[in-house]
């Protein structure tokens, strides 16, 4: 989809975060650094990892997106 660019509101400047991705884990098409690259790339300052019924990408991809700046969340789908 579009990203948009940062906009200023009330003389501060907004944090861009990404709250539901999905990895090679279960649904996604992109691994852990992968996402982060895509982060970098649409400058989010938060990535959520949200795979479905697992966390196994996330610490790798905490790893890549630290020294980049991105923070990156563990989140969590349910397959109930």
């Amino acid at each position: 989809g579009p990203f948009w660019p940062r906009q200023e509101v009330a003389g501060q400047w907004g944090m861009r975060i990404d709250l539901h991705t999905h990895s090679t884990a279960s649904a996604g098409t992109d691994g852990p650094d992968q996402l982060v690259a895509a982060a970098q790339r649409a400058e989010l300052d938060v990535l959520a990892v949200c795979d479905h019924d697992n966390f196994a990408a996330v610490l790798p991809a905490q790893r890549r997106g630290q020294p980049v700046g991105v923070t990156v969340l563990n989140g969590l789908e349910l397959r109930c």
